[in-house]
Parts: structure tokens; C-alpha cells; sequence
């Protein structure tokens, strides 16, 4: 069965959000083999709504929706399904319930004939409990069409829960052949080398479907298909050939591996001296739950004289070699694991741009420094991209150069 995704709502056109919900239900719909047809993304309005319905009910067998189910007046979704099916809107028993509580117990101050109109669904179709607000999520199959629309809320605090607790269980059941699918998080590699290598190894497995997926840090690949006993033997055909830059399964980024690997190795200390990145590598590590337990702290070196003056590195190197350069990020770690007491540490000094470039040390030029215990580790990289991409590049670089040594440990 194809599916699409219809986005609704003005704030989406108008780049006033990311719309991350399209990413997040793709990915999830992925993990089980399903790709997407397409997706849409359409105003708060009627009339637009239905004549995207039109187009992607002539594609696909389900749509799914994304927003546009809340208690304002430009939440037409529900209003707009029903219309196009000309199916009347009946109340939901079970919502209504919750949402007379709410306004009991006096948990909104939403007025009462707004809220209650969020349990308005078409008529013969399930609504889904949402623990988290109070606008249902919808399952509906109209009459006399071989056809399914599911309708999310928009909040993706209350979206997700239920993408993954209801929307996903309920596909499986409908879907008639079974699919598997195994991830795998291949970290800092280009993502068409990648699909090269992904390519040969599935040369033989017509049935096994890849799909790739690239950021700054990682290349996730998606395999899916039907037989599982060929499906788990090419992914033991990728784990062999990618080896250590494939992330462990129970963690999502490099950050997050790395803080596992020292917690796992006593509570190893690691501290971050970082010049072109201004604090994005602490920013990394500390948004990972747990990284207290080792991480002690950063400097953010950016001048010179914070170089030397904080760091120690000596006047002679910068003047001799530039702060951008090997020399300078390698004092830069070894002094600053003596100075915050830890047996590990990160040092980057580059040129992020968008001026700052020579033809000796053009924009794009970073090196990083790595420490683990006695063994001292310099990279030098010319990273393609603006100072965003630049600056994100280096992040991944030194969590990666940092994880190989410990992973070499």
C-alpha cells in the first residue's frame, strides 16, 4: 500500500517553524520498510486542503496529516476531510469526556465551545487518545472508497507518541506483506561512498532496499525488504565492511556513543578547548542525559591571547605557526587535560569563514587535536560549505577522531 504526508498549516510556507514532523514520521516510516510516496505541505485552508487530497488520494491508498487539528479557527483539517468525504461530524464519546474534565478541573483556559470541538471527528471513524494534549488523532476509512487517512495533531510533543504508539501498530496489522528493516548510524563518511559500497554489497539482494539519510555526524542507512534471513546478511555484509565507524545500536549520535564508551571505561575525564566552534563540542556532549559523570568542562579559546595567556600555548608557536595550525591545537589539549585534571581532551582551531581565508589557510581549515591518556592524535581538514557547515564538520571530526582512540584503546 503507498502512503503520502499532507503538512497543513501557514507557519510551515512561511518558514516560521522547521517542519520536523515530516522528518521524524519519514524516518519513522522508514524503520519499517515503508517509504513514503510524497509529501505535501498546504495552508490552513479548505479549499486547498481538498484539492491536494485529490492529488495524493490518486497516488497512494493512505495520507496521513499533519497538523490543523487543534481548538483555534484556523484548524480546518478535520472540518475539511469530512467535507471532502461528505461524512457529517459526530462527537467522540471518549474526548469529549477528557475535555469536559479539563475544563472541570480547570486545566485550560481555552473557552469551552472552542475545546469541545476538537472531539468533533467524521462520522464512523476511531479517534486515538493523546496523553500529552487534547486534540484526538483520527483513523478514518470513508465509505465506499478503498481508501485510509490518518490525522495527526501538530505539536510534535503530542505527534510522536502517537506515530510510534498507534499509527505504526495500526500499519502493521493492515499491511499484507511483512517488512523488515535494520538502521545503521555509519559516522563521519561521505554518504556517496556509502551508497557505492551499499550498492556492491546488495548487487545480489534485489529484494533489500537501501535508503540513506546524511548530517554533519553520520550517514544513516535504512535496509529493507520482506526476507529477513537476506536482509540480516547483508547487514552483516555492512557491519563487516564499515566496522568501527558504524555507531553502536543503543546510542544516536557520536556524542552519545563517546560519553557511553568513558562512563564505561571508570568515569574517564574529558574536557574540550575549542577556538572556531565557540563552545559547540561542550554543547555537543552536554546534551546528552549523564554526561556529568565525565565531562569537567571547556575553554573557549577564540583570541590569541586566551591561547596563550589561559591555555599556555607559547608565544613562539603562534607566532612561528598561527593559532590555525597543528602546533597550536596540539598545546592547545596537552595543556589543557594538566590544567582541568582529565585524562582526555579536545583542541580545534580553524578558519569557519566566510572571510578570514589566505592562500596559505584558506577558509574551510580546521585542526583538531585529540588526547587519550599519553597518546596525543593532530588532524588537519579543508571542510567544504559555509561557517555553519564548516563549524558542524568540525564537530563531528573531533568527537570522531576522540571516539577512534578510544574505541582503539
Amino acid at each position: 500500500m503507498k502512503i503520502s504526508i499532507l503538512t497543513i498549516g501557514d507557519e510551515l510556507l512561511k518558514g516560521a517553524i522547521i517542519n520536523t514532523n515530516a522528518a521524524f514520521l519519514g524516518e519513522m516510516l522508514l524503520s519499517r520498510g515503508w517509504i513514503p510516496t510524497m509529501c505535501v505541505t498546504v495552508p490552513d485552508k479548505l479549499d486547498d486542503i481538498a484539492r491536494t487530497m485529490d492529488f495524493l488520494l490518486s497516488h497512494s491508498d493512505i495520507v496521513i496529516t499533519s497538523g490543523g487539528l487543534g481548538p483555534t479557527g484556523d484548524d480546518v483539517t478535520c472540518q475539511a476531510i469530512a467535507e471532502y468525504f461528505k461524512t457529517p461530524l459526530t462527537a467522540d464519546e471518549k474526548t469529549s469526556k477528557k475535555l469536559r474534565q479539563y475544563l472541570e478541573n480547570g486545566q485550560t483556559k481555552c473557552p469551552p465551545e472552542r475545546l469541545l470541538r476538537q472531539a468533533m471527528i467524521p462520522q464512523g471513524a476511531e479517534a486515538w487518545d493523546n496523553p500529552v494534549g487534547t486534540a484526538p488523532g483520527i483513523w478514518f476509512k470513508p465509505q465506499n472508497v478503498n481508501k485510509y487517512i490518518c490525522m495527526l495533531p501538530g505539536p510534535p510533543p503530542e505527534q510522536r507518541p502517537m506515530i510510534v504508539n498507534c499509527l505504526l501498530p495500526h500499519l502493521s496489522q493492515m499491511m499484507k506483506e511483512r517488512s523488515y528493516s535494520r538502521l545503521f548510524r555509519i559516522a563521519c563518511a561521505a554518504e556517496a561512498w556509502i551508497e557505492e559500497i551499499t550498492t556492491k554489497i546488495l548487487s545480489d539482494a534485489p529484494g533489500i532496499a537501501p535508503a540513506y539519510c546524511a548530517t554533519a555526524d553520520q550517514v544513516r542507512l535504512f535496509l529493507s525488504g520482506s526476507d529477513e534471513a537476506i536482509l540480516d546478511a547483508k547487514a552483516e555484509e555492512v557491519k563487516k565492511f564499515f566496522g568501527n565507524r558504524i555507531i553502536r545500536s543503543d546510542c544516536q549520535s557520536l556524542a552519545e556513543e563517546m560519553v557511553a564508551v568513558l562512563r564505561e571505561r571508570g568515569n574517564m575525564q574529558l574536557a574540550t578547548a575549542e577556538s572556531c566552534t565557540g563552545g559547540m563540542i561542550a554543547a555537543a556532549i552536554t546534551d546528552i542525559p549523564g554526561s556529568s559523570a565525565v565531562f569537567r568542562g571547556s575553554i573557549i579559546a577564540y583570541s590569541d591571547e586566551i591561547k596563550r595567556d589561559v591555555l599556555g600555548v607559547s608565544s613562539t608557536v603562534l607566532s612561528a605557526y598561527g593559532s590555525v595550525s597543528g602546533q597550536c591545537v596540539s598545546s592547545m589539549v596537552e595543556n589543557l587535560c594538566v590544567k582541568l585534571h582529565t585524562e582526555a581532551g579536545i583542541a580545534v582551531s580553524g578558519i569557519a569563514g566566510p572571510g578570514g581565508g589566505t592562500p596559505e589557510k584558506p577558509v574551510g581549515l580546521v585542526f583538531v587535536a585529540v588526547k587519550l591518556g599519553q597518546r596525543v592524535v593532530v588532524r588537519q581538514f579543508n571542510f567544504p560549505g559555509n561557517r555553519d557547515a564548516v563549524r558542524r564538520s568540525t564537530v563531528a571530526a573531533a568527537l570522531f577522531e576522540l571516539r577512534s582512540l578510544l574505541l582503539d584503546q
